[in-house]
């Protein structure tokens, strides 16, 4: 049997938790209890954690002041496989004596490489902290809910919307319609973001798999098949759900 691999905690240790209690990135080594298991202790809430728990790994990037968690979600990076907001902080790895940041898509698991110089800015905005609010305009294919819709959802950080990945442009023009239709109601900015993604992978389906140049011509089989890729009943019960009103809402609109 081989030997466990002895850890010099004093040494190797380099602050490399957070805290599961307030989520700070300042958890020290505050010693062993009476089990053997080292303990930590939170420098902000004081609380102590051993180290059979559940603690996260972090990141923490002195130059940018920015602390990067694995498995932490993105809220704002898109999958540039399958389209899906589903990317997480998986890994660093070094390349060429250069950090890189592993991202992966936990919908396909296609992973995405860049570089540790991301630049601050771009990355508060795209993470939804300290975003100006950019005036509406129809045509544009980012459109700031903040300007269009009056309800205040401040537990949802993005409120970006991006039609750009929508590659059939007669069928971005229809869900441009509905999304703007949504704001009108003032429904929350994750109900829309959820009817955007399923709309833009539906969009970008129909684009490889099928000539078509119209609404009309959008029959059930073509929304059974592409819903049949799909292996978790939850998501094919959503997409169900939110294709059945927004083709119901189109037709009662006229739009289509």
């Amino acid at each position: 049997m081989k030997k466990m691999i002895e850890i010099n905690w004093l040494q190797d240790y380099k602050q490399d938790f957070i805290c599961p209690k307030c989520e700070d990135n300042r958890l020290c080594l505050y010693g062993s209890g009476h089990n053997g298991k080292k303990v930590f202790i939170c420098q902000k809430c004081k609380k102590t954690t051993n180290s059979s728990c559940d603690l996260k790994k972090m990141y923490f990037d002195p130059e940018l002041n920015i602390v990067w968690y694995y498995g932490q979600k993105m809220d704002s990076f898109i999958c540039p496989k399958c389209s899906e907001y589903k990317i997480f902080l998986k890994e660093l790895k070094q390349i060429s004596k250069k950090l890189f940041k592993v991202f992966c898509c936990s919908n396909c698991g296609e992973k995405t490489y860049a570089s540790i110089s991301i630049d601050k800015n771009k990355y508060r905005i795209a993470q939804g902290y300290d975003a100006p609010i950019k005036p509406f305009i129809y045509e544009n294919d980012i459109w700031d809910l903040r300007t269009i819709n009056a309800c205040n959802d401040s537990y949802h950080k993005r409120y970006r919307i991006n039609f750009s990945a929508m590659k059939l442009i007669w069928f971005k023009k229809e869900v441009k319609k509905y999304i703007y239709y949504l704001c009108q109601l003032e429904k929350s900015y994750g109900y829309i973001e959820g009817v955007m993604v399923n709309l833009r992978c539906f969009c970008n389906y129909l684009f490889v798999n099928n000539t078509i140049f119209n609404m009309s011509q959008i029959n059930r089989g073509m929304i059974l098949d592409f819903i049949s890729y799909e292996k978790s009943p939850s998501v094919v019960v959503d997409r169900l759900s939110k294709f059945n009103i927004y083709f119901y809402t189109g037709k009662l609109k006229g739009w289509f």
